[in-house]
């Protein structure tokens, strides 16, 4: 059955490709472009009183993040089926048996696809969104910097392509372990070896540099692999235990 999981996704994988390429010039249309930026900017609004900082360069750091979140995700490209999986059924290896009590948060989420690939792949119910904007309940808004959860809320924390968007990493981490219970999960996903940009604003390099940010041991890594040799390719997956 993960076989022919594996397959189906990336047959969708494939075909939500060619959709984003026909799309692509559509998107770019001034009309659609004037679409997007007023729904961006009332999402910009929405958060305002969530934010970690309110400087103005925090401010155009959020625009910059809703803008790039907001147009690769379902909202946008409706179309969308496939999704950040990967990572996710390489958590699902280190849960125990039974799984229903196991809370699960999903930073950046973007859209509930992530939340319902957690519940297909892992068969965990209680999963939780966290975003700069939100069209499901599941997905709470809020900044990455500054959660709207309570210390020891999750078993499990997912973060898929957001880690290297952070604007303060030491911030982020910090979090991270605050909200996750002590031995539970913290997996991280993140390009390695690319260029930085005002989007994707840190290169983490290792895991190695990770772990030093979160200030655990050794023996908290659990899991690591390192993916793809072209430039602009290669990813680093990680899973630690919470620990001190």
């Amino acid at each position: 059955m993960q076989i022919i999981g594996k397959i189906g996704r990336r047959a969708r994988a494939e075909t939500d490709s060619l959709f984003d390429k026909m799309a692509t010039p559509l998107l770019r249309l001034s009309s659609v472009e004037k679409f997007l930026e007023k729904k961006e900017k009332n999402l910009h609004n929405k958060v305002q009183d969530k934010l970690f900082a309110n400087t103005d360069d925090y401010q155009d750091y959020v625009k910059t993040q809703i803008k790039k979140s907001h147009r690769h995700s379902k909202h946008v490209r409706f179309w969308r089926g496939s999704g950040r999986t990967i990572l996710i059924s390489q958590i699902e290896q280190f849960l125990p048996e039974d799984r229903s009590a196991i809370e699960w948060l999903c930073v950046g989420c973007m859209d509930k696809r992530e939340l319902g690939f957690v519940k297909s792949i892992c068969g965990v119910k209680n999963v939780t969104g966290l975003d700069l904007y939100s069209s499901d309940p599941r997905i709470k808004v809020g900044d990455m910097h500054m959660m709207p959860f309570e210390d020891n809320s999750f078993d499990v924390l997912n973060s898929i392509d957001n880690f290297e968007h952070a604007y303060d990493p030491q911030k982020v981490v910090d979090e991270f372990k605050r909200v996750v219970k002590p031995g539970g999960l913290i997996a991280i996903e993140v390009p390695i070896d690319y260029k930085i940009c005002a989007i994707d604003r840190f290169d983490y390099k290792s895991a190695e540099n990770i772990m030093e940010m979160m200030k655990l041991s050794n023996d908290c890594l659990i899991f690591t692999e390192y993916t793809g040799q072209l430039k602009n390719k290669r990813k680093l997956r990680m899973i630690v235990k919470n620990g001190t």
